[in-house]
């Protein structure tokens, strides 16, 4: 199947059930995406791919760069999320609530599972009645506490496996989307014209 006929496809799904896009996406899009994702950086990058030929401008990566050697992410935090599958990844506010972060409650992030968000999830306004309690007891545990602590990262992450600098992760998704491009007008140079 062409990548123009992919951006098209998957267009019509997103419209047809109005999924929402980015971190908050419903967990089939990576699915759908799965073969092409496979080859590039992340299904973030391989939506944007497969929606450039349509005139897509641009891509969220923020997952794919915290395991990049520039990261400001400790090394722990960094090998959890190469060590991680996008099935282990949930959206959950409880790590807002906990930390006190004035986030929006329409806009939840999406993070590793972990033992603290399997207690919280569902019982937002239990753990929000006792912030300052559990706050207390979250900045207790060590750092690299994952079964407590949060890893933030999007469904993307099963297919991070590696650590390159920032600019060798952007020339891999340029010389992608180069790629796709060059496809795209092969496609063009190559229909017949009908009148």
């Amino acid at each position: 199947m062409s990548s123009l006929l992919k951006a098209v496809t998957l267009e019509v799904i997103r419209r047809q059930y109005g999924a929402r896009w980015g971190s908050c996406r419903p967990s089939w899009t990576p699915l759908l995406l799965y073969p092409l994702s496979r080859r590039v950086a992340s299904p973030t990058v391989a939506d944007w791919l497969l929606r450039l030929p349509l005139g897509a401008a641009g891509v969220l990566m923020g997952t794919r760069f915290t395991a990049s050697r520039e990261s400001l992410w400790d090394q722990a935090m960094k090998d959890a999320t190469l060590a991680a599958g996008g099935d282990q990844t949930e959206q959950t506010r409880v790590f807002d609530i906990v930390r006190g972060a004035p986030w929006p409650a329409i806009y939840p992030g999406r993070a590793l599972k972990n033992t603290f968000s399997a207690r919280w999830n569902g019982r937002e306004d239990a753990l929000s009645a006792e912030q300052k309690q559990q706050e207390e007891i979250y900045l207790k545990t060590a750092p690299d506490d994952f079964g407590t602590r949060v890893v933030w990262a999007g469904e993307s992450v099963d297919l991070i496996k590696d650590s390159p600098a920032a600019s060798e992760i952007i020339e891999r998704v340029v010389a992608q989307a180069a790629e796709i491009l060059a496809q795209g007008a092969k496609l063009v140079r190559n229909t017949p014209r009908t009148v």
